[in-house]
């Protein structure tokens, strides 16, 4: 049977746009034009949001904000998963919104590629974001998964004009196991920990120069018994500020994720 996913958009572009991804991928699509019809179940005459598996969220509606829709959802059926779509979202902005119970954000406008993975993802299992998101070992994040996580965050830096930011740690390897695990603990889910060779690499989606302050001084506040912080070799690299200009002007997303990944590894 199709997953139903409900479209909550008071853009008709918008709307038809995403309907049709989602349909020629096999979802059964009902649509909202605005927070109206979401609050009182009247987008369709036999379905309500207890019958849907996902519901995508435009965060900017004529009638209701757009948080009101998520904390109306939140409260009635809190295992929905709700993805936002929102325009030049920025770190503070993407934490409230994922501490309001949103299990993604998506910063428009957005790729048909992205779109069906986001939407894939949200339909699996609700996120208990009580627990941290400590993984085995085994499934530590590598170069390999940086680099596809990059390319995606350069793509919706470009579009959104917004920073991204990475942090890379180089030390001996206990103190990068803590700092891993630390970092595992403690950032939230638009923050990602990869876990190279010789290096620990944070990479920080709406983030510039204060926000990369804020998360190495909470990081370094709980590692600070365990690791001797004077032993570690830090580099950041705020993007698109520390691009080349000729790359980010003509889009050349590839290249600059070569570019940003070689100035990593210096």
């Amino acid at each position: 049977m199709a997953k139903r996913i409900l479209l909550v958009a008071d853009t008709g572009v918008t709307r038809f746009q995403l309907k049709n991804v989602l349909e020629k991928n096999g979802y059964r699509v009902f649509e909202a034009t605005g927070g109206r019809q979401v609050i009182k179940d009247s987008f369709d005459s036999e379905m309500g949001l207890e019958d849907m598996h996902l519901v995508v969220l435009d965060m900017y509606l004529s009638d209701y904000a757009g948080k009101e829709i998520l904390r109306e959802i939140k409260n009635r059926f809190f295992q929905l998963p709700v993805i936002v779509l929102s325009t030049g979202q920025t770190r503070e902005k993407t934490l409230e919104i994922l501490e309001m119970g949103a299990s993604d954000f998506l910063v428009k406008p957005v790729g048909e590629k992205e779109f069906l993975h986001r939407v894939t993802q949200g339909l699996k299992a609700p996120i208990d974001r009580s627990k941290a998101a400590t993984p085995p070992r085994k499934k530590r994040l590598g170069a390999k998964d940086l680099s596809n996580r990059l390319h995606e965050e350069i793509q919706r830096s470009l579009r959104s004009d917004s920073p991204v930011s990475l942090i890379s740690f180089r030390g001996k390897e206990r103190d990068l196991s803590i700092l891993h695990q630390a970092a595992w603990e403690m950032l939230r889910r638009i923050d990602s920990t990869f876990y190279l060779d010789d290096q620990i690499v944070l990479l920080l989606p709406a983030t510039g120069d204060n926000g990369v302050d804020v998360v190495q001084e909470r990081l370094f506040s709980e590692v600070n018994e365990e690791v001797n912080l004077d032993d570690l070799l830090i580099k950041c690299i705020i993007f698109p500020r520390d691009a080349k200009s000729e790359l980010v002007e003509n889009y050349r997303v590839a290249e600059l994720t070569d570019f940003v990944l070689q100035n990593l590894s210096r």
